[in-house]
C-alpha cells in the first residue's frame, strides 16, 4: 500500500537548513555586486578618459603632437623646435629622411624605417641674425655639407623615438654652437702668500722622501 504524499511545504521545511538556500538569500547573491568592483552600465575614470576623443583643444599639446606624427598637420602650423628663449627653428625649415636601422629593433630591424635624419638648412635660415649666423658656421664647420646640419638617432626601435631623440641633439648641438664663449682669462701674477704656500709645501715634501731614505751607518 502506498505511503500517502506529503505536501511540498511540509518536505522543504523538514529538509536541514544548510542543505538549501532561502529565497532571500537567492535574491541577495543575485543582486550583489560582480566581485570584480565593476558595476554594470558604469564605467570607471579611467575608462571614460580613454573611451574620450583624443583630438583634445586646438592648443593640446598632445593633440598637436599625434598630428605631427600622422601628417595630418600642415607644417607652418606645426609648433617649432625650441632652441633656447630667443631661438625657435620652425617645423617649416625641418625636414626628414628615414631608412632601415642596424641598431636594435629584433624582428623587425630589417623590415622597419626606424632610422631618422633630421636635417636643418643652417646657411638659409630666417630665425638666426648675421652675428648668430656666423658663428654657428665657423663652430659647426666640420659638421656642415653645404650649409645643412644632419643629425641621426637610430638607437630605439621605434621611429617615433628616433625622432624625439633626434630633435632633442639638433637643439643641444645648435644651442652649444650659439653660446657666447667664456671671457679670456686674464693673467695675474702670484701673491706673496701663494709663492710661501708652495715653498712651505716643497719643504714638507722633501722631508717625506728624506725620512723613506734607508738607514746610513
Amino acid at each position: 500500500m502506498p505511503l500517502p504524499s506529503t505536501p511540498s511545504h511540509n518536505r522543504r521545511a523538514r529538509r536541514s537548513p544548510g542543505s538549501t538556500r532561502s529565497m532571500g538569500s537567492r535574491k541577495c547573491r543575485s543582486s550583489s555586486r560582480p566581485r570584480s568592483g565593476f558595476v554594470v552600465g558604469r564605467r570607471r575614470p579611467s575608462q571614460l578618459a580613454t573611451a574620450r576623443d583624443t583630438s583634445g583643444s586646438p592648443g593640446d599639446p598632445e593633440a598637436l603632437r599625434m598630428q605631427e606624427d600622422d601628417g595630418s598637420m600642415p607644417a607652418t602650423h606645426r609648433p617649432g623646435l625650441r632652441v633656447n628663449s630667443g631661438i625657435t627653428i620652425p617645423e617649416s625649415e625641418l625636414s626628414w629622411r628615414f631608412s632601415r636601422s642596424s641598431g636594435p629593433g629584433g624582428q623587425g630591424v630589417n623590415t622597419a624605417d626606424s632610422r631618422a635624419e633630421l636635417l636643418w638648412d643652417a646657411a638659409g635660415s630666417a630665425v638666426l641674425s648675421p652675428h648668430q649666423r656666423e658663428r654657428l658656421l665657423e663652430r659647426l664647420s666640420d659638421r656642415l655639407v653645404d650649409g645643412v646640419l644632419t643629425i641621426t638617432a637610430s638607437e630605439h626601435r621605434a621611429q617615433l623615438r628616433n625622432r624625439d631623440a633626434a630633435r632633442a641633439r639638433l637643439a643641444a648641438v645648435v644651442g652649444d654652437a650659439l653660446r657666447p664663449a667664456s671671457p679670456p682669462r686674464r693673467r695675474t701674477t702670484p701673491s706673496r702668500g701663494a709663492k710661501e704656500r708652495r715653498l712651505k709645501a716643497k719643504k714638507q715634501r722633501t722631508d717625506v722622501k728624506r725620512l723613506r731614505r734607508p738607514p746610513q751607518d
